[in-house]
């Protein structure tokens, strides 16, 4: 028990520390396109590791994001839709069937918005199956059989004739059965695969199926999604129902270049909303590569432009323009607080900024823009926690709080303690 209590303690002051570490944020600084460009980020990025009041993440490691990031792109599969598969699959074997197939349509409807892959597809057709189970049990054959066809559609090459009886009632192995011979005579068309520029790979239902052009024969007639995928393009997703004889499918992939992506890394006015497609953007850069802070750069004429964006409180600050990498740093870094979070126009006194240099801020009255103003945060708690004695403060109040715990014999408690322990899918 003393290990225990020991262990406990020594977590409370790692978190201590770890409350501490926040005053030093990562900080990722945006690429910039062309050799002078380039030389500038180098330059700016040079400065900044001369300060240490922040952290840098790798300029290479976010250049290879960037380029990567539209091949990348796929939805990723629903955590709703396995719990409502979950919550489906515990009513039917209860005999609650109308509530399962509820919660089974609820996973469909949500899992077919997560297609990319051949384990999306899986979940997919599992959820259909157990539809179909659903359906018969309450004596509604033909939905039943909609669903076990789609199983089948999605899953041609599939050879078990039959289930077992071991795990399936007569009347779901007879429908699986009627389904599967139906296929063997079932129409089928053929499909021509074109993609410019040629050299594509091709998903079909998941699984990869050739190199554009292509050709595939024998499909079963009926909706199909295809994937088309080329490094440097952004992958083509669509669905395609296919009919009887020769069917032709066409896909103009897009670059996905770091030319596209300049969009997310420009500065902008703090009175503007950041767009959601370039907030989910920035959001994926710094959950992959631990980035706390953004530096968005502009390139002008003779000089840079640069701006601070907290993601996690979502901050800007002002546009500031630097005729030298020394300056541009120098400024930009006025706008990070103590504690580590970048502090808007507002929370920054006018003495400490308006020196000599002569630091450009908007002013109070911003022109007129057609872009809807950025609304003010009413939480008391985004403004409180970033002060500078906010963090220390915690970290005491934790500190103290574990000794008196130890001391006090919190820790000193049986087995018969509960523990609760979640399952994430």
């Amino acid at each position: 028990m003393t290990a225990l209590r020991f262990h406990i303690f020594f977590s409370l002051l790692t978190v201590s520390a770890f409350v501490f570490a926040q005053s030093q944020p990562m900080l990722i600084v945006s690429p910039m396109e062309g050799t002078q460009s380039n030389a500038a980020v180098k330059a700016i990025v040079s400065e900044l590791q001369k300060s240490n009041k922040v952290g840098l993440v790798s300029d290479q490691e976010v250049l290879n994001f960037a380029n990567q990031y539209s091949t990348n792109q796929k939805p990723t599969s629903s955590k709703e839709a396995y719990e409502f598969f979950q919550q489906g699959k515990l009513a039917y074997q209860n005999l609650d069937i109308e509530n399962s197939v509820d919660y089974f349509r609820k996973a469909e409807r949500l899992y077919k918005d997560t297609l990319w892959d051949e384990e999306s597809f899986n979940a997919y057709r599992t959820t259909k199956f157990q539809l179909a189970q659903s359906f018969l049990a309450l004596n509604r054959y033909d939905e039943a059989q909609i669903q076990m066809n789609e199983v089948m559609l999605l899953d041609p090459d599939r050879n078990e004739k039959k289930l077992s009886s071991k795990f399936y009632s007569p009347q779901v192995r007879k429908l699986y059965q009627d389904v599967f011979e139906e296929f063997q005579n079932k129409e089928k068309g053929d499909v021509i695969l074109q993609s410019d520029p040629q050299g594509a790979s091709v998903f079909l239902d998941g699984k990869k199926i050739g190199v554009t052009p292509a050709s595939i024969k024998n499909i079963p007639v009926g909706k199909h999604y295809f994937r088309f995928t080329k490094n440097g393009f952004e992958d083509h997703f669509n669905e395609q129902f296919i009919v009887v004889g020769e069917n032709r499918i066409e896909s103009r992939l897009q670059s996905s270049s770091l030319t596209s992506k300049d969009a997310y890394f420009t500065t902008l006015d703090p009175s503007q909303t950041i767009e959601e497609n370039r907030r989910a953007f920035l959001d994926e850069l710094g959950l992959a590569l631990g980035g706390d802070i953004f530096l968005f750069l502009t390139p002008l004429s003779g000089k840079v432009q640069g701006q601070l964006y907290d993601q996690r409180s979502q901050e800007l600050s002002p546009q500031i323009q630097g005729k030298t990498p020394a300056e541009l740093v120098e400024k930009l870094l006025r706008f990070l607080g103590p504690d580590g979070y970048v502090v808007s126009r507002d929370d920054v006194s006018q003495s400490a900024l308006v020196q000599k240099d002569n630091i450009e801020i908007p002013n109070e009255k911003p022109e007129l823009s057609t872009t809807a103003p950025k609304q003010p945060s009413t939480s008391s708690e985004n403004k409180i926690t970033k002060k500078w004695w906010f963090w220390p403060a915690v970290g005491v109040v934790v500190i103290g709080a574990g000794a008196g715990m130890y001391a006090g014999g919190v820790f000193d408690q049986g087995v018969s303690s509960s523990t609760l322990v979640t399952e994430i899918p």
